[in-house]
């Protein structure tokens, strides 16, 4: 009978290190596989509801892996968001429903953790600080991620235009890490101070977070949105996780107007080419590197298979039965 992990369940699991690591682990090996075995396919839609709101469901196959489908809400919808966001897991082989899990708090690692993989094999050698633009949700998970992707971070930058939310961001993060994380009063001080520099907060597609003049030679950017400008990408070493992209058995965005799957730019770089050591992740030591993510790749296939090993292991999470047979039902009547 498929299995309805909570939030609650899950939360000791989303607090942990340690299981971070093993989330990191699991996402590479997955990005290994796709680029190297069977793309996958998937459909990706935004749905209207009423009073303008939105939601989006993603689907995803692919050989060796379990199949999902994530429904979460649009980033407009300003409706309630109780139980908006939940992932699906199906059986690869028959569809059978294993497992409903929460998705609120799994939906950042999406980003997070390919983010760290990311890290993990492009960010300069001997990579000391981090600057973090942003200071919500996205930009927490980034930090947790990509520090422990890289364990020679010393130093945390973080930039968001409230002041209060960034002191207060500082304050968490040099608690939890145990090495200072101080807030900036300026993005371009952020920037410039970081080896590696991670745009998570709320920036439009395509609209440049900073300024090329900014980052330091050899810095790794990371953007989910296509936030690096044109300047640091026409003399960056480009790097998307793959080009092995799933098959889009259907794409669609009602309603909104939110753009497509961008093309890769002209001789971008492979990460699963660099983490297999057949190209390097930049040809001089002061030559910037930009991971871009902004396009639909197979994470959350690996994050909900992580999610469900742990949940199971650990006994959590209750039963469900929907399709319980009529000689069943009849019993249970009788």
């Amino acid at each position: 009978m498929p299995l309805t992990i909570s939030q609650a369940d899950l939360a000791a699991l989303l607090d942990s290190d340690d299981e971070l690591g093993d989330a990191l682990d699991r996402v590479e090996r997955s990005l290994l596989d796709r680029h190297q075995g069977e793309a996958g396919h998937a459909i990706f839609a935004d749905l209207p509801l009423a009073s303008d709101n939105a939601f989006r469901v993603m689907g995803s196959t692919a050989e060796g892996s379990v199949s999902t489908v994530r429904v979460f809400p649009d980033h407009t919808n300003q409706g309630a968001r109780h139980d908006t966001a939940f992932t699906l897991v199906l059986d690869p082989s028959t569809g059978a429903l294993l497992a409903i899990l929460a998705g609120d708090d799994l939906n950042t690692l999406r980003t997070s953790v390919p983010a760290g993989v990311g890290a993990r094999h492009l960010a300069p050698e001997g990579a000391r600080t981090l600057g973090v633009l942003g200071s919500s949700t996205q930009a927490r998970g980034h930090a947790r991620a990509i520090c422990r992707a890289l364990p020679g971070i010393q130093e945390v930058l973080v930039w968001s235009p409230t002041a209060a939310n960034r002191e207060a961001f500082a304050e968490e993060h040099t608690a939890r890490f145990g090495f200072p994380v101080r807030p900036c009063a300026t993005a371009e001080e952020a920037v410039g101070g970081a080896d590696v520099i991670t745009a998570a907060g709320n920036t439009a597609g395509g609209v440049p977070a900073y300024e090329d003049a900014w980052v330091r030679p050899g810095a790794l950017a990371i953007s989910m949105t296509r936030s690096a400008p044109p300047e640091l990408r026409a003399r960056a070493r480009n790097v998307a996780p793959t080009r092995r992209r799933p098959q889009l058995v259907a794409v669609g965005f009602v309603g909104r107007g939110a753009p497509r799957p961008g093309q890769d730019p002209e001789g971008v770089v492979e990460l699963a080419d660099v983490i297999t050591g057949t190209v390097p992740a930049r040809v001089d030591p002061d030559q910037p590197v930009v991971f871009e993510l902004a396009n639909i790749y197979l994470w959350d296939q690996p994050i909900a298979a992580w999610a469900l090993d742990w949940a199971t292991r650990h006994g959590l999470g209750s039963t469900l039965e929907l399709t319980a047979s009529a000689s069943s039902s009849a019993a249970a009547v009788g």
